[in-house]
């Protein structure tokens, strides 16, 4: 099976060596390129940092040189992240924004010191006003900016156009938005008929819907184990999956 990666570059490296152990033939189309913002990181006073993605917690590895502050993270990925990250003190929250909100409530006291968040360009969810309504002073900061392509390289497309493609890998909203606008401006729409897009969760899913796919699976968790599982399952897909 043929499957395309749509995560940025460092991120795509990692899970096609995965990919690739598995006996998948990959290729990457990354839809998004991290910038640092170079915005400052005040740890006075801060109790925990929230950590919503492997790209913050990057990001926040290059702006601060401690790594015994306290970080709550998202899920268990970002947690892996902020491990080999040098962070000591790492709890995950196994989930989504709410799960860490939740967590953060029961891991912190209101009024005792700041949350941190640590965010991208586009922050999604209301995490931080959950955590604001509960009583905690909560900073957001964005160290990092995700930008998308103006246009996908050719040989992809040359890969989508002669339909040798079986599967495409979208882990949020805005890659698998941005795979469609790039797609919608060439003549290969038709071409995604091939294709099963294998998405992280139902918001994905929805982003991605305005193609005509062979089918679309959604990751039955919000986490990677579930991502391959759900690619896995491409491979039973039967007339069941047409649209």
């Amino acid at each position: 099976m043929r499957v395309l990666i749509t995560r940025h570059r460092s991120a795509a490296d990692r899970l096609e060596t995965v990919l690739q152990a598995k006996g998948y033939e990959t290729i990457k189309a990354p839809l998004l390129e991290i910038v640092d913002t170079g915005a400052p990181v005040e740890l006075a006073g801060v109790q925990a940092i929230l950590a919503t993605s492997t790209n913050g917690v990057a990001a926040l590895a290059r702006a601060v040189s401690a790594r015994d502050m306290k970080v709550l993270a998202v899920g268990n990925a970002t947690a892996a992240a902020a491990r080999e990250a040098g962070f000591v003190d790492v709890e995950s929250a196994g989930g989504n924004a709410a799960a860490l909100a939740a967590l953060a409530q029961r891991r912190c006291v209101a009024g005792k010191g700041r949350l941190l968040h640590i965010a991208g360009g586009h922050v999604a969810g209301h995490m931080a006003e959950s955590l604001k309504e509960a009583g905690f002073a909560v900073d957001t900061v964005t160290l990092y900016e995700a930008q998308t392509p103006e246009r996908l390289d050719d040989p992809v497309l040359a890969e989508i156009t002669g339909r040798k493609i079986d599967a495409v890998l979208f882990y949020s909203p805005r890659t698998a938005a941005t795979f469609v606008r790039l797609i919608e401006e060439t003549d290969a729409s038709g071409d995604c008929s091939r294709m099963v897009a294998v998405c992280l969760s139902e918001a994905v899913a929805s982003a991605a819907a305005p193609l005509k796919w062979r089918g679309i699976r959604v990751a039955g968790a919000p986490n990677g184990d579930a991502m391959l599982e759900a690619l896995e399952s491409v491979g039973k897909t039967d007339g069941s999956d047409e649209q």
